[in-house]
């Protein structure tokens, strides 16, 4: 209740809040704190969206299977168009056109009065596919019940009863063009008919020599011809239509252009947040701050070192540098001319590779890992599943059935008495290969050895010897070490985990069964793998250096919520003790007053 100050005289109101302002300074103080810090906390969640943009970017272009973009030309796109897909072979083609495909078409000879005419009286037609005979019930015949049959039998032809304008015609079409498709009725209908369109392969003549030969396609598509290339066929002629499959060396220059904005934007996001106006005297949410000077440092210099792995050495002689301002560029035309000189020297600027010694292939490696040589250490060599039976004599005396199985799939081979060791062991590996099991046979000391062709315990298969009871064997997965540090095995292959900070994801193969200290791997991370690096360092959610600084500002704002938040339950508690301090002393007074104004009265009385 608002408090007047009648008795006293006094403006208690104004008293209270000039005293209440004056306790509220610490709040101000926490609450501007708190505004800096949830800037800090925006301005990180900012970057690290830009930083996001960069990932996806550099993730497009850090791994060889990104540099596998083609592109492909024709010399004539009104005769044969083409298309291609990541990874085409490299390679050319020239063919003419000699046909289209076309559908097959087949119609009565002649003109029925209505689509109410009986046309197949015996109640049902005969469609000949191939060498198939599709008998189709057709009710009592008439020209319309003959082409909804046909239309619900689902055979691959359409029926229809065409208006002439003099009568109607049952007209039947292929559902799919070629010749594999065509057709004839076969039996059942009173009206003779007649081919309106036959059914053909597209055809390409590959060649114009003595050697030229020819391909078909039941449609106008040619998938494959060369891998990973479609032709279309559109017209025929005589002209020799030439298909060239190339690296498309445009396509990477847009992923890199993509990849460079990608930083500049990051760039320029860190150079707002970190900026100091001095005019004013004025700093942005991030100035000073030690999180984004190393994102900045990170991605220049992941854009400006060396890279050793490849033979140009500097991104700068494939089109990308930093200015005087330290802004990314890329000189689309400088790439272009020395990805064509040298394909593979562009491509190791930029992807993750690594050389070896001894018997080690490098693989790949995460996002995290650190380039430098590890040492490769093997405890157990990798081994292939391995069954041996049918012991001799050779040649056999006795009879028997051998059984294989890998899965769900069985194989069945025969052994006859009098086979030789070289024939058991072709007669099996012949049915092994016709199984499509990836098995080899092979004579060992007076038996027959059968091995998994990969290695590790993925590699499983069962036999039966002939004793009626399938046996189950499994290879073995290597075992080891690399820099010190326990791989998981698969097969030859040695892998770090994930989250191994200094080699996340670091691979190898092993290209031997030697024991011991096998070899080293040097790891360098190309361009495009030292942005991902140092990315995923920034903004890792367990360990990422921005991650954890944003963490800290948004503890300091919940902190300091936390702070205001008691700090204003204890202001307004002191605040309503003040006001029945202030209440309770004119009270005092109005009493007081009181008081007086008696006693003065009781004084006048007795003087009087």
């Amino acid at each position: 209740m608002p408090i007047d100050g009648l008795v006293s005289g006094l403006d208690t109101n104004s008293i209270i809040d000039g005293l209440m302002k004056a306790e509220r300074g610490p709040v101000e103080l926490m609450t501007a704190r708190k505004t800096a810090a949830q800037a800090a906390v925006d301005a990180y969640k900012s970057v690290q969206t830009k930083l996001a943009a960069v990932s996806t970017a550099s993730a497009a272009l850090e791994r060889a299977s990104g540099w596998t973009l083609r592109t492909a030309t024709s010399s004539n796109p009104a005769l044969a168009s083409v298309t291609t897909a990541d990874g085409a072979t490299i390679s050319g083609l020239q063919f003419t056109v000699d046909r289209l495909a076309s559908t097959h078409g087949v119609a009565t000879a002649t003109n029925s009065p209505a689509t109410s005419t009986v046309v197949a009286s015996g109640g049902s037609i005969g469609i000949t596919i191939g060498s198939t005979v599709h008998n189709i019930a057709v009710g009592t015949g008439t020209l319309a019940e003959v082409a909804d049959a046909i239309n619900s039998a689902g055979i691959g032809v359409k029926a229809a009863t065409v208006n002439t304008g003099s009568g109607y015609r049952l007209q039947l079409t292929a559902v799919t063009s070629g010749a594999a498709a065509a057709f004839s009725v076969s039996s059942g209908l009173d009206l003779a008919t007649v081919v309106t369109t036959q059914g053909n392969d597209a055809q390409l003549t590959i060649g114009t020599g003595p050697g030229a030969y020819s391909i078909t396609s039941a449609t106008n598509g040619f998938a494959n011809v060369l891998p990973g290339v479609t032709i279309t066929a559109k017209g025929t002629g005589s002209e020799v239509v030439t298909v060239d499959v190339k690296r498309d060396s445009e396509g990477l220059a847009k992923k890199i252009q993509t990849l460079v904005d990608t930083v500049n934007s990051a760039l320029a996001e860190i150079k707002t947040r970190t900026a100091y106006d001095p005019s004013s005297k004025t700093a942005s949410s991030l100035a000073g701050d030690a999180a984004a000077r190393r994102v900045t440092q990170s991605l220049t210099r992941a854009l400006s070192d060396v890279v050793s792995q490849s033979t140009l050495g500097s991104p700068g002689l494939a089109g990308i540098s930093l200015d005087r301002n330290g802004k990314a560029t890329f000189d689309s035309a400088k790439f272009t001319a020395a990805y064509a000189a040298d394909p593979a020297a562009v491509e190791r600027l930029f992807v993750q590779g690594g050389t070896s010694t001894g018997d080690v292939t490098f693989l790949s490696a995460g996002s995290r890992a650190v380039g430098g040589e590890r040492s490769v250490v093997v405890t157990q060599a990798a081994a292939r599943a391995n069954a041996v039976g049918l012991v001799g004599p050779y040649p056999t005396t006795v009879p028997a059935t051998v059984r294989i199985r890998v899965g769900t799939a069985d194989f069945v081979f025969q052994v006859e008495a009098g086979k030789t060791e070289s024939e058991v062991v072709d007669g099996l590996q012949a049915g092994i290969n016709a199984a499509g099991f990836r098995l080899t046979v092979a004579a060992e000391s007076g038996s027959i050895a059968i091995k998994s062709n990969s290695y590790g315990s993925a590699a499983t298969f069962n036999v039966d010897w002939g004793t009626g009871t399938y046996a189950t064997f499994a290879g073995t997965g290597a075992a080891g070490t690399i820099d010190g540090i326990t791989a998981t095995g698969n097969g030859r292959q040695l892998s770090l985990p994930a989250t191994d900070g200094q080699l996340s994801g670091l691979s190898v193969l092993l290209t031997s069964d030697n024991l011991g200290p096998v070899g080293t791997v040097n790891y360098e991370p190309g361009l495009a793998q030292r942005l991902s690096s140092a990315v995923v360092a920034a903004t890792d959610s367990a360990s990422g250096y921005v991650t954890n600084a944003s963490s800290g500002r948004q503890s300091r704002v919940d902190l300091l919520a936390s702070s205001i938040s008691s700090y204003e339950t204890r202001l307004e508690l002191r605040e309503k003790r003040l006001r029945a301090e202030f209440a309770s002393l004119e009270v005092t007074l109005s009493r007081l007053k009181e008081q007086s104004g008696m006693l003065t009265s009781q004084l006048g009385i007795g003087s009087s």
